[in-house]
């Protein structure tokens, strides 16, 4: 039975495109999905953090080697809360919010904001309709419940 799994996981990489993101997929149908299954377990054997799957601890994102990531902070932010960090071999965007007290007056988990590549140009937002993308890779609104990822896929419920 080992050799046969061997031979259906090598057609599966050989058939089907390399995943860019670490995309979360609950039950893989396509076998385009298996071959996001399998990127997915390498990112988290090699430590790898992209997509969904990223660290508690954001100052690991920068310390992946070359394909790693760079923080895009604005420089007028100033506090650690927040976070804008961009993956250097795609272009991902994500947003890291630190524990703060929200206008609630509570304390909000740390978590973390998956942006479209098409909002951030170098530094700057080019546009005020910043879309977010869920832990599967779909869009979705800015401030709804399925734009906050938890890190290392933890669930997350937001408050």
């Amino acid at each position: 039975m080992g050799i046969l799994n061997k031979i259906i996981k090598s057609v599966v990489y050989h058939c089907t495109e390399k995943p860019e993101h670490y995309v979360h997929v609950d039950e893989p149908k396509t076998m385009q999905e298996r071959r996001q299954v399998q990127y997915n377990n390498w990112c988290k054997a090699k430590g790898v953090y992209n997509g969904s799957y990223l660290p508690k601890n954001p100052n690991l994102l920068m310390s992946s080697g070359k394909k790693g990531w760079v923080e895009i902070t604005s420089c007028k932010d100033g506090t650690s809360n927040h976070r804008i960090f961009r993956r250097k071999s795609s272009g991902q965007i994500v947003d890291y919010n630190g524990k703060a007290l929200t206008n609630r007056n509570t304390i909000a988990d740390e978590h973390y904001h998956w942006r479209t590549a098409s909002t951030i140009k170098g530094n700057r937002k080019i546009s005020n309709a910043i879309k977010y993308r869920d832990r599967y890779g779909n869009t979705c609104s800015k401030g709804s419940k399925e734009s906050h990822l938890a890190p290392l896929d933890k669930k997350y419920i937001f408050k």
